[in-house]
């Protein structure tokens, strides 16, 4: 955009340019939608690929990890079957917390697991869409030969893999039958996967039955409160093992959690 041909002020003109007058329009219709990752909005993902043309790289992997588009967080589970067709690839979950492309990839070449606010397993996967925000800039970004290789790697594990518009389409409808087709249920992997980020190297287990984890906190003594009656009388502060009742007040006659989680606990 050539400033000459606005017809506004100097200051009108930055206002529009710096993109600030966007962003401002963009939280207020479409809400402060951001990456839990890299904290910035679609317009400030748009704008990393207008400087593109400034930077150099040494290879596709570089160009992927230096910006990217907001997208849904997606569990994917693959097989030889599914690089051959994609159609045959099972999504296990769709995540409604947003995340950006490029710290994915970040994170998947430093091999560092990232979790989303809903817990459950790590995300490696970012299903993109065309951000209803700036639907144009965004679909150019889409449509775009890196996009391609970013498919392929979601799809296949693999940069050279892209099969053309067909892998595309079979990742996202996939994506809307997995939205579609499956209740709102507890995944057996994913409450294991929150418990152990939440209680591992902290909890403790059962001495006697091995159950766990069992989160004791505020004191060691536990006899202190065990069988005292809650403020409103309906029950009482229970410190031994739910499963088998066994009791110990010191806490350090309690084994440190294993990391196993119980059938029953589930």
């Amino acid at each position: 955009v050539e400033e000459s041909s606005l017809g506004f002020s100097t200051s009108a003109t930055s206002l529009i340019i710096s993109g600030e007058l966007l962003q401002y329009l963009n939280d207020m219709y479409h809400g402060k939608r951001k990456s839990y990752l890299s904290l910035s909005s679609p317009c400030q993902h748009v704008m990393e690929w207008v400087q593109f043309a400034d930077q150099q790289f040494d290879s596709v992997w570089e160009m992927l990890m230096f910006s990217g588009l907001i997208g849904y967080p997606i569990v994917l589970e693959r097989s030889p079957a599914s690089q051959m067709n994609p159609f045959l690839l099972v999504v296990r979950d769709v995540r409604f917390s947003l995340a950006d492309t490029a710290s994915i990839c970040c994170a998947n070449q430093a091999s560092v697991p990232l979790y989303g606010p809903e817990g459950g397993e790590a995300v490696e996967d970012v299903l993109v869409l065309v951000d209803p925000s700036m639907p144009r800039s965004s679909k150019m970004i889409f449509d775009s030969l890196l996009l391609e290789k970013y498919t392929s790697v979601v799809v296949a594990r693999d940069l050279h893999m892209y099969s053309g518009v067909s892998m595309q389409v079979a990742l996202h409808a996939n994506c809307v039958f997995h939205v579609v087709a499956v209740p709102d249920q507890i995944i057996r992997e994913d409450v294991i996967a929150d418990l152990q980020r939440k209680y591992m190297g902290r909890a403790f287990q059962c001495a006697g039955c091995g159950f766990g984890p069992i989160d004791h906190f505020g004191c060691s003594d536990l006899e202190a409160h065990h069988g005292e009656q809650a403020y409103n009388g309906d029950c009482a502060v229970d410190n031994s093992c739910p499963k088998c009742q066994w009791f110990s007040s010191d806490i350090d006659d309690w084994d440190k959690w294993n990391g196993e989680v119980c059938e029953e606990y589930i």
